[in-house]
């Protein structure tokens, strides 16, 4: 990584790019890499990959794996809503529950860092298996209890009689399907006390999916009778 890039400071700003939900050794280094900064005078024997900066790593961490987080969920509902026989629509409740499950509100650290920094808020600036990070700690990130569907699931055994939240529970789970895909594919985070982890992670995805898609249905049906 460079003389510059070893120093006790980057063990630092790598702690907080692991805090950010990234764990794999190669992933971290190659944030502080794509984020390091050459100053005027600059030469590779003298600072190596660049100067570290802090604040511009932590924000690609969250802002890459957000991002992609909810294009995933994005497609992923997109793809279950064309491949099903009658037209659902689905609303803002469904999208809310999208954006929750899968990425959070990860743009708002762009928008104010210092919201972005409060406790209850930081909170919401991640996808809720990524909770993990602010009730664990990074050394708890990738729980295998948040990393699956159990909380969705949980969830919606407990919310399904109410109509009014089926639609955010549809989209819910298939946030949280998209962020668990990312992670299969992306693997920058290991997943607690499991060996197959892109398989735990697919086959968790995949019944979200069927039980999101359950609910969207059965919701369709109600309205359709009332």
């Amino acid at each position: 990584m460079g003389t510059s890039m070893a120093a006790p400071h980057a063990a630092g700003v790598a702690a907080l790019v692991v805090g950010e939900g990234i764990t794999d050794p190669k992933a971290v280094e190659q944030i502080l890499k794509d984020t390091a900064t050459q100053p005027d005078g600059y030469s590779a024997e003298r600072y190596g990959t660049g100067l570290i900066d802090a604040e511009a790593a932590v924000l690609k961490a969250r802002s890459e794996t957000g991002a992609w987080q909810l294009l995933l969920s994005g497609l992923l509902a997109g793809g279950l809503l064309f491949g099903m026989r009658r037209r659902i629509s689905v609303g803002a409740g469904f999208a809310g529950g999208m954006l929750l499950g899968s990425s959070g509100l990860f743009f708002l650290p762009y928008i104010s860092g210092c919201l972005a920094s409060l406790p209850g808020i930081d909170l919401l600036t991640r996808g809720l298996p990524a909770w993990d990070l602010a009730i664990l700690g990074s050394s708890g990130h990738g729980n295998v209890l948040f990393f699956s569907a159990l909380i969705p699931l949980g969830l919606t055994a407990l919310l399904f009689g109410v109509d009014k939240l089926r639609g955010l529970l549809a989209g819910l789970g298939i946030g949280v399907a998209g962020h668990l895909l990312f992670h299969s594919v992306a693997q920058v985070a290991d997943i607690q006390y499991m060996v197959a982890d892109s398989a735990w992670l697919v086959v968790n995805a995949g019944l979200l999916s069927v039980v999101s898609m359950a609910m969207l249905r059965r919701d369709k049906k109600r309205r359709n009778t009332t």
